[in-house]
Protein backbone atom coordinates (compact mmCIF):
# COMPACT_ATOMS: atom_id res chain seq x y z
CA UNK A 1 0.00 0.00 0.00
CA UNK A 2 1.82 3.66 -1.15
CA UNK A 3 0.85 6.21 1.62
CA UNK A 4 2.55 9.44 2.26
CA UNK A 5 4.29 9.70 5.56
CA UNK A 6 5.71 13.17 6.90
CA UNK A 7 6.33 12.10 10.64
CA UNK A 8 8.79 13.99 12.72
CA UNK A 9 9.63 16.06 9.24
CA UNK A 10 9.28 19.70 9.95
CA UNK A 11 7.92 22.27 7.48
CA UNK A 12 7.83 25.49 6.90
CA UNK A 13 4.73 26.98 4.95
CA UNK A 14 4.58 31.27 4.27
CA UNK A 15 0.94 32.58 4.08
CA UNK A 16 -0.41 30.00 6.00
CA UNK A 17 -3.01 32.34 7.89
CA UNK A 18 -5.75 31.50 5.38
CA UNK A 19 -6.51 30.19 2.07
CA UNK A 20 -4.11 28.04 0.31
CA UNK A 21 -1.43 28.51 2.84
CA UNK A 22 -3.60 27.43 5.52
CA UNK A 23 -4.54 24.41 3.45
CA UNK A 24 -1.30 22.97 2.60
CA UNK A 25 -0.29 23.92 6.23
CA UNK A 26 -2.79 21.52 7.46
CA UNK A 27 -2.13 19.22 5.05
CA UNK A 28 0.98 18.28 5.50
CA UNK A 29 0.23 18.11 9.15
CA UNK A 30 -2.23 15.34 8.35
CA UNK A 31 0.50 13.32 6.99
CA UNK A 32 2.44 13.73 9.88
CA UNK A 33 4.54 17.32 9.70
CA UNK A 34 4.95 19.42 12.19
CA UNK A 35 4.28 23.07 11.05
CA UNK A 36 5.85 26.58 11.39
CA UNK A 37 2.79 28.68 10.58
CA UNK A 38 4.65 32.05 8.87
CA UNK A 39 2.54 34.93 8.47
CA UNK A 40 2.45 38.69 8.77
CA UNK A 41 -1.16 38.07 10.54
CA UNK A 42 -1.28 36.47 14.15
CA UNK A 43 -4.87 36.41 14.38
CA UNK A 44 -5.35 34.41 11.35
CA UNK A 45 -2.83 32.34 11.21
CA UNK A 46 -3.26 31.14 15.19
CA UNK A 47 -6.80 29.53 13.98
CA UNK A 48 -4.63 27.72 11.72
CA UNK A 49 -2.08 27.04 14.77
CA UNK A 50 -4.42 25.42 16.40
CA UNK A 51 -6.50 23.35 13.83
CA UNK A 52 -2.99 21.62 13.41
CA UNK A 53 -2.53 21.21 17.27
CA UNK A 54 -5.71 19.30 17.19
CA UNK A 55 -4.89 17.13 14.58
CA UNK A 56 -2.06 16.25 17.27
CA UNK A 57 1.29 17.74 15.50
CA UNK A 58 3.13 20.57 16.68
CA UNK A 59 2.95 24.03 15.37
CA UNK A 60 3.71 27.43 16.13
CA UNK A 61 3.29 31.18 14.50
CA UNK A 62 6.18 33.05 13.48
CA UNK A 63 5.72 36.41 12.08
CA UNK A 64 7.41 36.95 8.62
CA UNK A 65 7.36 39.24 5.90
CA UNK A 66 8.21 37.03 2.89
CA UNK A 67 9.95 40.58 1.23
CA UNK A 68 12.02 41.11 3.77
CA UNK A 69 15.56 38.62 3.68
CA UNK A 70 16.11 39.42 7.71
CA UNK A 71 12.85 38.25 8.42
CA UNK A 72 13.02 34.97 6.37
CA UNK A 73 16.34 34.71 7.46
CA UNK A 74 15.26 34.71 11.20
CA UNK A 75 12.34 32.63 9.94
CA UNK A 76 14.34 29.29 8.37
CA UNK A 77 17.27 29.68 11.07
CA UNK A 78 14.64 29.52 14.12
CA UNK A 79 13.87 25.41 13.99
CA UNK A 80 15.92 22.84 15.17
CA UNK A 81 15.48 21.66 11.11
CA UNK A 82 14.40 21.80 8.11
CA UNK A 83 12.86 19.01 6.07
CA UNK A 84 10.31 21.11 4.08
CA UNK A 85 10.05 25.01 3.08
CA UNK A 86 6.63 26.04 1.08
CA UNK A 87 6.15 29.52 0.33
CA UNK A 88 2.63 30.14 -0.36
CA UNK A 89 3.00 34.20 0.62
CA UNK A 90 2.35 36.43 -2.17
CA UNK A 91 -0.47 39.05 -3.51
CA UNK A 92 -2.29 39.90 -6.38
CA UNK A 93 -2.60 43.55 -9.00
CA UNK A 94 -5.75 43.38 -10.32
CA UNK A 95 -5.09 46.47 -12.86
CA UNK A 96 -3.83 46.08 -16.41
CA UNK A 97 -0.87 47.56 -18.28
CA UNK A 98 -2.02 50.91 -18.46
CA UNK A 99 -3.23 51.74 -15.76
CA UNK A 100 -1.65 50.36 -12.77
CA UNK A 101 0.93 52.83 -10.39
CA UNK A 102 4.55 52.54 -10.03
CA UNK A 103 3.86 51.89 -6.05
CA UNK A 104 1.62 49.12 -6.66
CA UNK A 105 4.40 47.59 -8.89
CA UNK A 106 6.75 47.53 -6.77
CA UNK A 107 5.32 46.11 -3.90
CA UNK A 108 4.24 43.57 -6.56
CA UNK A 109 7.23 42.34 -7.51
CA UNK A 110 9.11 42.72 -3.86
CA UNK A 111 6.34 40.23 -2.40
CA UNK A 112 6.43 37.92 -5.43
CA UNK A 113 9.62 37.92 -6.74
CA UNK A 114 12.00 39.18 -4.49
CA UNK A 115 9.87 36.97 -1.85
CA UNK A 116 10.13 34.36 -3.68
CA UNK A 117 14.03 35.00 -4.52
CA UNK A 118 14.16 35.24 -0.20
CA UNK A 119 12.69 31.91 -0.01
CA UNK A 120 15.18 29.99 -2.27
CA UNK A 121 17.97 31.94 -1.07
CA UNK A 122 17.32 30.93 2.80
CA UNK A 123 16.08 27.73 2.20
CA UNK A 124 18.69 26.94 0.30
CA UNK A 125 21.58 27.65 2.48
CA UNK A 126 19.87 26.02 5.46
CA UNK A 127 19.61 22.84 3.63
CA UNK A 128 22.53 22.54 1.35
CA UNK A 129 25.23 21.40 4.23
CA UNK A 130 22.21 18.81 5.32
CA UNK A 131 22.31 17.50 1.92
CA UNK A 132 18.08 17.11 1.77
CA UNK A 133 14.74 19.19 1.66
CA UNK A 134 11.91 19.81 -0.49
CA UNK A 135 11.16 23.49 -1.49
CA UNK A 136 8.08 24.31 -3.31
CA UNK A 137 6.64 27.50 -4.51
CA UNK A 138 3.40 28.95 -5.93
CA UNK A 139 3.24 30.39 -8.98
CA UNK A 140 -0.11 31.12 -11.09
CA UNK A 141 -1.62 29.67 -14.29
CA UNK A 142 -1.49 32.99 -14.95
CA UNK A 143 2.00 32.98 -15.23
CA UNK A 144 2.32 30.77 -18.39
CA UNK A 145 0.66 33.84 -20.84
CA UNK A 146 0.87 37.52 -21.06
CA UNK A 147 -2.99 39.09 -20.94
CA UNK A 148 -5.48 42.51 -20.92
CA UNK A 149 -5.80 42.38 -17.20
CA UNK A 150 -3.37 41.39 -14.35
CA UNK A 151 -0.30 42.02 -16.61
CA UNK A 152 1.88 42.54 -13.33
CA UNK A 153 1.07 39.73 -11.30
CA UNK A 154 1.02 37.44 -14.56
CA UNK A 155 4.88 38.64 -15.14
CA UNK A 156 5.27 37.92 -11.39
CA UNK A 157 4.36 34.51 -11.50
CA UNK A 158 5.84 34.17 -15.13
CA UNK A 159 9.29 35.53 -13.27
CA UNK A 160 8.70 32.41 -10.14
CA UNK A 161 8.37 29.71 -13.27
CA UNK A 162 11.74 30.87 -14.48
CA UNK A 163 13.52 31.55 -10.90
CA UNK A 164 12.41 28.35 -9.66
CA UNK A 165 14.20 26.44 -12.99
CA UNK A 166 17.49 27.82 -11.43
CA UNK A 167 17.31 27.04 -8.07
CA UNK A 168 16.33 23.58 -8.78
CA UNK A 169 19.67 23.37 -10.90
CA UNK A 170 21.40 25.06 -7.92
CA UNK A 171 20.08 22.71 -6.10
CA UNK A 172 20.20 19.42 -7.68
CA UNK A 173 23.54 18.53 -7.10
CA UNK A 174 22.83 18.40 -3.09
CA UNK A 175 19.69 16.42 -3.52
CA UNK A 176 17.42 18.86 -2.93
CA UNK A 177 14.35 19.04 -4.94
CA UNK A 178 12.87 22.49 -5.60
CA UNK A 179 9.12 22.58 -7.64
CA UNK A 180 6.52 25.42 -8.40
CA UNK A 181 2.49 25.02 -8.31
CA UNK A 182 0.83 26.72 -10.81
CA UNK A 183 -2.94 26.88 -9.33
CA UNK A 184 -5.72 27.41 -11.70
CA UNK A 185 -9.34 29.13 -10.55
CA UNK A 186 -9.57 28.95 -6.94
CA UNK A 187 -12.38 31.14 -5.02
CA UNK A 188 -9.60 32.60 -2.21
CA UNK A 189 -9.60 36.00 -0.73
CA UNK A 190 -7.71 36.29 -3.88
CA UNK A 191 -9.90 36.12 -6.28
CA UNK A 192 -12.21 38.35 -4.60
CA UNK A 193 -9.64 41.18 -5.28
CA UNK A 194 -9.77 39.85 -9.26
CA UNK A 195 -13.19 39.98 -9.54
CA UNK A 196 -13.66 43.34 -7.92
CA UNK A 197 -11.09 44.25 -11.28
CA UNK A 198 -13.69 42.69 -13.26
CA UNK A 199 -16.33 44.60 -12.22
CA UNK A 200 -14.46 47.53 -13.16
CA UNK A 201 -13.24 46.29 -16.52
CA UNK A 202 -16.92 45.30 -17.40
CA UNK A 203 -19.04 47.21 -15.66
CA UNK A 204 -21.01 43.99 -14.84
CA UNK A 205 -21.57 44.05 -10.64
CA UNK A 206 -22.53 40.41 -10.63
CA UNK A 207 -19.71 38.39 -9.33
CA UNK A 208 -21.32 35.24 -9.36
CA UNK A 209 -21.92 35.68 -12.99
CA UNK A 210 -18.33 36.93 -13.68
CA UNK A 211 -16.97 33.91 -11.53
CA UNK A 212 -19.14 31.25 -13.25
CA UNK A 213 -18.89 32.91 -16.69
CA UNK A 214 -15.19 33.07 -15.78
CA UNK A 215 -14.94 29.45 -14.91
CA UNK A 216 -16.61 28.07 -17.80
CA UNK A 217 -14.61 29.48 -20.59
CA UNK A 218 -11.42 29.10 -18.79
CA UNK A 219 -11.51 25.20 -17.29
CA UNK A 220 -11.72 22.70 -19.80
CA UNK A 221 -13.47 20.23 -17.05
CA UNK A 222 -15.76 22.73 -16.62
CA UNK A 223 -15.41 23.19 -12.54
CA UNK A 224 -12.96 25.76 -10.49
CA UNK A 225 -9.91 24.13 -7.98
CA UNK A 226 -9.71 24.09 -4.91
CA UNK A 227 -7.39 24.75 -1.90
CA UNK A 228 -7.33 20.99 -1.01
CA UNK A 229 -6.00 20.28 -4.90
CA UNK A 230 -3.06 22.13 -4.72
CA UNK A 231 -2.44 21.17 -1.03
CA UNK A 232 -2.73 17.71 -2.21
CA UNK A 233 -0.18 18.47 -5.22
CA UNK A 234 2.53 20.05 -2.58
CA UNK A 235 2.31 17.15 -0.28
CA UNK A 236 3.54 14.67 -3.13
CA UNK A 237 5.73 17.34 -4.15
CA UNK A 238 7.17 16.98 -0.99
CA UNK A 239 7.03 13.50 -0.29
CA UNK A 240 9.23 10.56 -0.72
CA UNK A 241 7.85 9.31 -4.39
CA UNK A 242 8.65 12.96 -5.97
CA UNK A 243 12.45 12.32 -4.96
CA UNK A 244 13.32 12.31 -8.84
CA UNK A 245 10.75 15.18 -9.83
CA UNK A 246 12.87 18.50 -9.59
CA UNK A 247 12.86 21.97 -11.95
CA UNK A 248 8.88 21.52 -12.42
CA UNK A 249 5.94 24.27 -12.69
CA UNK A 250 2.82 21.78 -12.38
CA UNK A 251 0.31 22.75 -13.43
CA UNK A 252 -3.16 22.01 -11.25
CA UNK A 253 -5.89 24.03 -13.12
CA UNK A 254 -8.38 21.58 -15.01
CA UNK A 255 -6.96 21.65 -17.88
CA UNK A 256 -6.89 25.29 -18.51
CA UNK A 257 -2.88 25.29 -19.18
CA UNK A 258 -1.21 22.67 -21.76
CA UNK A 259 2.45 23.92 -21.43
Amino acid sequence: MISIDLTDKQAIVTGAGKGIGRQVAITLAEAGADIIVADIDKTISNKTVQTIKKIGRKAEFKYCDISKLSDVQDLVNYPSKLDIFVNVAGIVLTTGLLDSSIDDIKRLFDVNIIGTSNAYRCALERMIPQKYGKIVTMSSSAGREGGPIHAFYRASKAAVINLNQSAAMTAAPHNINVNTICPGIIYTDMWKDILEGFVEETGNPDKKQLWDDYVKKSIPMGKAQTVEDIANGVLFLCSSLADSITAQAINICGGMCQN
